[in-house]
């Protein structure tokens, strides 16, 4: 199962360009489902001035490696928000972020419930001259201000920024706090992206190469699944997950746990 965290969560968006698979790999894959069925097959894509979907017959090769295509786009683009932490995670982040601010403030001498007309004031003498504001001072001369003016006003900027932090995390983490309400259902559920994928491979399985998705359990040993719809699987999951390939029993067993999606058995 993807793991959820405020590290690994960065969505860069759909990435309509890149293509998922190669054409060794749909070879592979019409290989590993024992071939093609001959003739056309009705496919659905946006028309040549992207005004509108057209149903059209093309050869079924050509129309799996686009409904493969469109089939990964969508994988990859639910798999970017398989990673979203979870309003508790979000939460807990905030309310560290202003627990350091606050602890940083408190040094300083500088509430966040008190508003001070001159913020430098409020930070002791002995931290600001001779120390911050000297480096502050400093750091403005880099930055091409005039030192004995800008090291005040860049101390003051810096002062006034933490207390800002400060409010916004807060703010956040409550915002998060009421986020804990909202129903599981109607949040992202674990691995929605792999369990969209299996949907739509299933679909290209019945609809491209015509075929009921069964596979065979032998009564005795492992009893892993095995079949052409089985391989077909593993060579479409292969290109995408790579060494997180799942393997048959894992196949059968995601299956069996989407509403609809069960493949039927049959004992050998």
């Amino acid at each position: 199962m993807t793991k959820r965290s405020v590290d690994a969560f960065n969505p860069t968006g759909i990435e309509y360009d890149r293509r998922f698979y190669t054409d060794n790999e749909v070879e592979a894959i019409v290989a590993a489902a024992r071939g093609l069925p001959d003739g056309e097959v009705s496919h659905k894509r946006r028309a040549d001035d992207a005004s509108d979907i057209e149903t059209v017959l093309m050869p079924r090769q050509v129309a799996l490696a686009e409904r493969l295509q469109s089939a990964a786009v969508t994988w990859h683009k639910y798999r970017q928000w398989d990673t979203e932490p979870t309003s508790t995670m979000r939460k807990n982040e905030y309310v560290a972020l202003a627990n350091a601010c606050s602890a940083a403030l408190t040094v300083l001498r500088l509430s966040p419930r008190k508003a001070s007309p001159d913020i430098l004031a409020e930070i002791p003498q002995a931290l600001r001259s001779g120390g911050l504001q000297d480096f502050a001072a400093e750091e403005a001369e880099r930055l091409g201000g005039m030192p004995a003016y800008s090291g005040a006003g860049l101390l003051r900027d810096s002062a006034t920024g933490l207390l800002r932090l400060q409010r916004w995390a807060t703010l956040a983490a409550n915002r998060e706090r009421n986020n804990l309400s909202t129903p599981r259902e109607k949040r992202h559920g674990p691995d929605e992206s792999l369990n969209e994928l299996f949907r739509s491979l299933r679909g290209i399985w019945i609809s491209v190469f015509d075929k009921t998705s069964w596979y065979t359990i032998p009564a005795t040993g492992d009893r892993m699944p095995k079949g052409e719809f089985v391989d077909y699987m593993t060579a479409c999951l292969r290109p995408l997950l790579e060494d997180q390939t799942p393997d048959p029993k894992k196949i059968r067993g995601r299956f069996r746990n989407l509403p609809g999606a069960e493949p039927m058995a049959k004992p050998s």
